[in-house]
């Protein structure tokens, strides 16, 4: 966990050479835009139920980035990512 903005790119640099992609393939029916920025469980798998949601936001112009990274709580292991 990131404790303030300045540990977030140490930890992202650290989770980026540590995980691996179990399955490569997208999903074939995802969640839309608008369900997971507004009920992020909304129309997602039942396994992101399971999950601590992390919300990672940033707005440019127009534009907004977001990710939302599911936790399993019992191992701290994500298991779920989703990018836009």
């Amino acid at each position: 966990m990131a404790a303030d903005a300045a540990q977030l790119d140490p930890l992202l640099r650290e989770l980026a050479t540590n995980v691996a992609v179990v399955t490569p393939e997208p999903v074939v029916d995802p969640p839309s835009q608008s369900d997971l920025l507004n009920e992020p469980l909304r129309g997602a798998s039942s396994a992101w139920a399971e999950l601590d949601l992390v919300l990672f936001r940033r707005g440019e112009g127009d534009v907004e980035h977001i990710a939302i990274v599911g936790v399993e709580p019992a191992s701290g292991k994500v298991l779920g990512l989703y990018v836009n």
